[in-house]
């Protein structure tokens, strides 16, 4: 049995999402479950991105209505037969004085 060690619980939801890749090639998939710090995306092996890669997200759809993501960037972190696991990118700014 395995001990699950992610910091935000997952949400078992299926949303629309679009990705966007550097090159600008964009593809739409549909998240598998959603957290705090990131998703899982099932998307067909030919139209994922690599291992690393980051990538832009945007919800679509109805997927607008129900639910707004923490971030709107990405990395792949993990990768399985059926989809990729992002982990959301969330940029720190420094309090200017």
């Amino acid at each position: 049995m395995s001990i699950e060690s992610r910091k935000s619980p997952r949400q078992l939801i299926h949303l629309d999402v679009e990705l966007t890749y550097p090159t600008g090639e964009r593809h739409q998939a549909v998240t598998r479950d959603i957290s705090d710090g990131g998703m899982f995306i099932l998307i067909s092996s030919e139209l994922r991105p690599v291992l690393g890669e980051l990538v832009a997200l945007r919800l679509v759809g109805r997927s607008i209505e129900k639910i707004t993501l923490p971030a709107t960037e990405a990395v792949v972190v993990h990768t399985a037969p059926q989809g990729i696991g992002l982990a959301y990118i969330f940029i720190e700014i420094d309090d200017v004085d």
